[in-house]
């Protein structure tokens, strides 16, 4: 570790989902298979693994280089980075265990023609050589300084605590991405509801704010909303509204310039919750702070929100 870096428990460990995971959308296969450990998220956040970030977790040997002969600088996942969110998170269990060990021998291996039935990369039924679906650190030493490159001292230090609550469980990180089709979008208001849905997720979950029960809720509230697919976003646009707590605070140990993109997100939930402001000066303010956050999906998303704001609600 790092001069002055906290060491992480060993019930305490890092996974890094990929882009490929979220595209194949598959939190619930590793929800269930990672269940006997109890798992739970004291640390996370949703952001674009940029060049210099990838550059130092390969300097610290989480991502592997690549083998004699091919081009440098791990230009396979330096291509997959670019195509959507990852989602680090940090999970705890209440078993005493070497959970930085556990996750790294059930990954599997990158190789597709080493992996095995089982392994965490196998999940999918389209898991082949182009998803690596997640990576992990292989053990507390680097999980510390991966943890410190993803999310910042502070957040490492305060992994120390051993009474640091959980923030959400793993299922629930699915919400940070809320994925979804067009074509499975049976209303027009249902990419409102999707990017209403992940901004809550970020301001509940993120490890720059204060982790709190009303935003918790909130954020499942939101992402139930609708009930059944198809739910008309105006019979309950209303309630959330309402319900919606005050912005966020940073967390212990963080100033409040670290988390002004965060509180622009928060004004910009704020108007996905009131449709009567809908509109091209409202969108562009929650695309600023979408794009603040490194929120959209990909271009089609950005695209369909923004024909969703430009008329009045139905």
């Amino acid at each position: 570790m790092g001069q002055g870096m906290s060491p992480v428990g060993r019930n305490t460990a890092l996974l890094v989902l990929m882009p490929d995971a979220m595209v194949q959308d598959l939190w619930a296969p590793l929800d269930r298979r990672l269940a006997p450990v109890r798992l739970e998220v004291v640390a996370t956040t949703a952001r674009l693994l940029r060049p210099p970030v990838l550059a130092a977790l390969y300097a610290h040997g989480t991502f592997k280089q690549p083998r004699s002969g091919r081009a440098p600088s791990s230009w396979l996942s330096h291509e997959l980075a670019t195509l959507d969110m990852a989602v680090p998170a940090v999970v705890r269990t209440a078993h005493d265990i070497d959970l930085a060990g556990l996750l790294d021998s059930w990954k599997g291996p990158s190789a597709y023609a080493a992996r095995h039935p089982g392994d965490l990369r196998s999940l999918s039924p389209a898991a082949h050589r182009c998803f690596s679906v997640l990576h992990t650190p292989d053990d507390a030493a680097q999980t510390a300084l991966d943890v410190s490159t993803l999310f910042g001292d502070a957040t490492l230090r305060a992994l120390a605590d051993p009474g640091l609550p959980a923030r959400c469980t793993l299922a629930e990180l699915r919400r940070l991405r809320m994925p979804g089709a067009l074509r499975e979008a049976s209303h027009p208001y249902d990419i409102v509801h999707r990017c209403a849905t992940r901004a809550a997720a970020l301001l509940a979950y993120d490890h720059l704010l204060r982790p709190g029960a009303r935003w918790s809720a909130f954020a499942g509230r939101c992402a139930t909303a609708l009930g059944e697919p198809g739910g008309r976003w105006a019979a309950t646009v209303g309630e959330l509204s309402a319900e919606l707590p005050a912005a966020p605070a940073p967390a212990e140990g963080r100033a409040a310039g670290e988390i002004r993109s965060r509180l622009d997100l928060y004004d910009a939930l704020r108007q996905l919750l009131t449709p009567d402001g809908y509109g091209p000066d409202s969108c562009s303010e929650i695309e600023r702070a979408f794009d603040a956050n490194d929120l959209f999906l990909d271009g089609w998303e950005r695209h369909t929100l923004r024909v969703a704001l430009s008329f009045p609600l139905e």
